[in-house]
């Protein structure tokens, strides 16, 4: 009956269909039944009993017309209405994002058979089916080492395949470039809104016109982007073309998430083979700075996919010149770590390269080499030694010190002969530094069993602020007497990367073990340069293994969360519920380094092994605390950047803390500074970089901002010009380490979505994968039949027929 209506009142529209139901807004339907049942019955009865002369079939005519009358009326009370939901095709949009980033360029070697038949697929050489089950066409030669950018032009004037011209049969084509982020590339269709074809040449113009200079891919950034924009738009999916070499923004798979949730699935068409034969340097660490004669290691990353039982040379250079080199043996799988190093004689800034000479049969041959910056310095380190007595670590850690040609050293012996001091040469100091300046203008603290008493409460603060607000670095000896079992509830607690134990008396602190105490290296000591004895791990967990142990460790709880432990007591009644008791730990304190030495016995590195080991390991770990104060810091500016170099484009943050002169916190609202720029052309500019306070915390000054160009950044606040912050920016090149397509990527990323991952072979597919999910729009209608003529004249009708029926038959 429904349909009947829908069919009588509405229009359907073409390839569309109509649902429908209905609803009542007057009289309840159950009260309008009850009164047409009795209604009837009182008609009935009415006409039998009213009109006995007439004949039956005359009283049933003339009772049935007063019922279909009364139902009639009844209905109109009860006020019928039709809902109709109309379902009108519309046409999607297929968002097609075209990946322009330098990746794009690499000319793919296809050597293997069916690399080579999806570049014929893809130029036109072979017929969509039946795929790669065909053989190999002639001229397919000069498709073998064609760019990925080259091979999707082909594909786009493809008169076999004509994929973008059936695609827009399907939906409406909007087309984006994709690097960084997505940008619109122009309208694709006919001359007018109404034509919605494409040409081949029109499509082929569409690909002639894109250009692939992007530095780097942001495969989820852009979706992200594309998602947002047309949230709420009827979108039938995304067409993502790309060699799948994501290298920054967000995580591709969770956007692909979102799209799911959006429903919109992705199709990705990859491009490119998946496995290259190419040889990258993929990337050369080490530390941003070194002393002059003092070794520097670099580790190089080098991947060799498609190369196998190959031996090539790896160089690392120093301003050009060779200072380093190995022989690598290749291995087709995985990720090769190469060890090298650098004695810098004279200071200044080196670039570093690590390069292997590009083989005949690579993929690409401008990724072969890694580049970094280092700065040589060859500047004193100011060293503060705050001891009690002279104990037998002292004496060794002391001469050791001073030994060090790059350290000026000072020394406060708390129960030292005061004379020592008088001496202008002398490294004592006749008393505790007592002006905050002198105290502060040292780069490390070495604090040993010093009674916190005679540091006294305000000194104790102090030393916390220099570690956490102006970077310096703070070395806790511990000793029988008082550090750090007294340094509980002091200023000085919160720095100590380990935990206090609660209830030891005096005499457990203090007794020593009559047997020697083993010490264990851990694997975050083993991968530290600070306790590292050889370059080779076995070679040094065999070293430290050969250590003698010793005879007193400090008791302590735990190590705090947020600290490295490197070396830990074996003694198993020391040890709690996160492991063995740590003796040597490290930890972050605001903008400054602690590090925690619990035993007082490091004079027994010098035994048996020999002090080579004992003046490396200290020589180590003073230098890591200092180098990161020598670069361009000063005492009471302590700006900072989040890593030494950046890409441009990226955005760089400039922050730390700003001290007067006097070492009380700048309460400027904004502080000027020289930006200089040193550009790949040696030409240098300027430009005024304002810091501003930050909300609520004194001193604290941070700038945001993108650099554009590559080049040497330094920056100084005119508030203090001693204090430089330096870093580089580079022309971004990383598109070129990647040379295979990462086809798992996108094979994840088209499972998550719902989509799905193409090739060249399943193109022609692509047309009928839209196709089922042609999309409605729905629009409702409310038809109220209770205001229908035809529903009146219905009604007017019964009512004049048994009108005249009853005055034909002459009944009153």
């Amino acid at each position: 009956m429904i349909q009947f209506l829908i069919s009588r009142l509405v229009k359907t529209p073409p390839d569309g269909s109509a649902e429908a139901a209905l609803s009542f807004e007057g009289m309840r339907v159950d009260w309008a039944l009850l009164i047409f049942a009795v209604l009837a019955v009182l008609a009935f009865i009415a006409y039998r009993w009213g009109a006995p002369e007439m004949s039956k079939g005359r009283r049933t005519v003339l009772a049935a017309l007063r019922i279909l009358l009364v139902g009639l009326f009844l209905l109109l009370l009860v006020k019928p209405v039709l809902l109709v939901t109309l379902n009108e095709p519309v046409r999607e949009r297929l968002l097609v994002v075209v990946d322009t980033t330098q990746s794009m360029e690499i000319k793919d070697r296809r050597r293997a058979e069916d690399d080579q038949k999806r570049a014929a697929l893809a130029a036109g050489l072979l017929l969509p089916k039946p795929r790669l089950d065909q053989p190999m066409p002639a001229g397919a030669g000069k498709w073998q080492d064609v760019s990925r950018g080259e091979l999707l032009r082909a594909l786009a004037a493809n008169d076999k395949l004509k994929l973008w011209p059936r695609l827009q049969e399907k939906a409406d084509l909007a087309f984006f470039s994709m690097g960084r982020e997505a940008h619109p590339l122009g309208p694709v269709s006919g001359s007018s809104e109404s034509d919605t074809t494409l040409s081949l040449d029109q499509a082929k113009a569409i690909f002639d016109r894109i250009t692939y200079p992007e530095p780097v891919t942001a495969i989820g950034d852009s979706l992200r982007q594309l998602l947002n924009e047309n949230r709420g738009q009827p979108i039938a999916g995304i067409l993502l073309i790309t060699d799948g070499a994501n290298n920054t923004g967000a995580p591709p798979e969770e956007i692909a998430q979102m799209a799911k949730e959006d429903g919109i699935p992705l199709y990705l068409y990859g491009v490119g083979i998946t496995t290259p034969k190419d040889i990258t340097v993929r990337n050369l660490a080490g530390p941003r700075a070194g002393f002059v004669k003092e070794r520097v290691d670099f580790t190089v990353k080098v991947s060799a996919p498609g190369f196998s039982d190959r031996t090539v040379k790896i160089k690392l250079k120093a301003n050009g010149k060779t200072v380093d080199e190995k022989e690598l043996k290749l291995s087709g799988a995985g990720e090769m770590e190469v060890p090298l190093g650098y004695e810098p004689q004279e200071k200044g800034e080196a670039q570093i390269e690590a390069a292997i000479d590009p083989l005949e049969e690579e993929s690409a041959r401008d990724n072969n080499s890694a580049t970094t910056k280092l700065r040589i310095l060859d500047s004193k380190v100011k060293v503060l030694y705050i001891e009690g007595e002279p104990r037998w670590d002292f004496r060794y850690l002391l001469s050791t010190l001073q030994n060090d040609r790059r350290l000026s050293v000072k020394c406060f012996l708390v129960h030292g002969d005061p004379e020592t001091g008088e001496d202008p040469k002398s490294p004592f100091l006749p008393e505790f530094p007592a002006e905050r300046a002198d105290l502060l203008s040292n780069e490390i603290i070495v604090l040993g069993d010093v009674d916190p008493e005679v540091l006294g409460p305000t000194r104790m603060k102090l030393l916390n602020e220099w570690v956490s607000e102006t970077g310096g670095g703070l070395i806790f000896l511990a000793g029988p007497k008082n550090n750090p079992f007294r340094y509980g509830g002091t200023p000085l607690e919160a720095l100590l990367p380990v935990e206090l134990a609660a209830g030891l008396t005096e005499q457990q602190w203090s007794t020593r073990s009559r047997s020697l105490i083993r010490l264990k290296l851990m694997p975050t000591g083993e991968q530290s340069s600070l306790l590292k004895l050889s370059d080779k791990p076995l070679e040094n967990r065999q070293l430290w293994n050969a250590f003698t142990g010793v005879h007193w460790t400090a008791r302590v709880s735990r190590a705090r969360p947020t600290a490295q432990v490197f070396l830990t007591d074996t003694t198993p009644d020391k040890a709690n519920r996160d492991g063995l008791m740590p003796v040597i730990a490290q930890q972050q304190y605001g903008h400054g380094m602690v590090m925690y030495f619990g035993f007082d016995e490091t004079y027994r590195w010098r035994s048996e092994i020999g002090g080579k080991f004992y003046e490396r390991i200290w020589n180590q770990v003073i230098q890591s605390f200092s180098l990161e104060r020598q670069l361009g810091a000063s005492a009471r500016t302590q700006l900072q950047v989040e890593k030494p170099e950046y890409l441009a484009g990226d955005k760089v943050v400039i922050s730390g803390k700003i001290y007067t002169e006097k070492f009380t916190p700048l309460i400027e609202p904004s502080v000027p500074g020289i930006l200089s720029v040193t550009g790949e052309d040696g030409k240098a500019d300027t430009a005024e970089l304002r810091l501003l306070a930050v909300h609520d915390q004194p001193g604290e000054y941070q700038v945001e901002f993108t650099p554009r160009f590559a080049g040497v950044y330094r920056f100084s606040p005119n508030s203090d010009k001693a204090a430089v912050v330096k870093f580089e920016v580079f022309a971004p090149k990383i598109e070129q380490s990647e040379t295979a397509m990462n086809g798992a990527l996108l094979q994840t990323m088209a499972r998550i979505s719902g989509g799905k991952f193409l090739r060249e072979e399943e193109l022609d597919s692509l047309p009928e994968l839209l196709a089922s999910r042609s999309a409605t729009l729905p629009s409702q209608k409310t038809i109220e039949l209770y205001y229908s003529a035809w529903w009146m004249g219905a009604m007017m009708a019964l009512a004049v027929l048994e009108w005249l029926l009853r005055r034909l038959w002459q009944l009153k």
